[in-house]
């Protein structure tokens, strides 16, 4: 019965959100849904994130409400915002052109400031701040790697966790990425000390 009462008012939210966004197209967002997208107005959504079901989990798991696949994070249909967005669940055009490989985006970003390859921008998918450079090594955007260097991006610049391009690249025994990133200037030692101090071997075979 309990079950029954909470789908009848996830339903009911659910549809609720649909009819304010077809009514309010103004500031529309785009979801990151799998295999289709849907479109919402931002107040829509942003209460269906921050109800009390989907705040039980993670930013990265948190769901559409039509399709109830992983929704963020969110992007403006109108370009979206190169810093960071008002809203914690729309992701910046830096950091969503490295996380996607949009090299084309990117270039024209940094043609305008190189600057934006150096600055932190708050990650949708983590709620921490994150660097142009560690989000493009996470997933692997080679070609939007070699652009961020290319303007000047700190190679040994560290997240929350103390964690830089190298420890990702050393951690996932990847020698070409490790290789480039020693070229590029990277402190070897950051990593060497990491692996020593968490003994893990795997770090320090990849380093040495």
């Amino acid at each position: 019965m309990i079950g029954t009462i909470h789908e009848a008012g996830v339903h009911a939210l659910r549809q609720a959100q649909d009819e304010r966004s077809s009514e309010l197209n103004v500031d529309p967002k785009r979801t990151s849904c799998n295999p289709s997208p849907h479109i919402f107005h931002l107040e829509c959504i942003t209460e269906w994130l921050d109800s009390k079901q989907q705040k039980l989990r993670r930013l990265d798991q948190r769901q559409c409400s039509l399709c109830m696949q992983p929704v963020l994070p969110l992007i403006r249909l109108d370009g979206g915002n190169v810093l960071d967005d008002d809203s914690p669940y729309c992701e910046s055009m830096m950091i969503n052109a490295c996380r996607t490989g949009d090299l084309q985006t990117l270039n024209m970003l940094l043609a305008q400031d190189k600057t934006l390859a150096n600055r932190a921008y708050h990650s949708v998918l983590t709620g921490h701040p994150e660097y142009p450079l560690t989000v493009a090594i996470k997933y692997g955007r080679y070609g939007c790697v070699r652009a961020l260097i290319g303007c000047g991006a700190d190679v040994n610049a560290a997240d929350h966790d103390g964690e830089t391009s190298l420890h990702i690249v050393a951690r996932q025994h990847r020698t070409d990425d490790f290789e480039m990133l020693i070229r590029a200037g990277t402190n070897i030692n950051l990593v060497l000390h990491t692996a020593i101090k968490e003994n893990n071997p795997g770090e320090q075979i990849c380093a040495s």
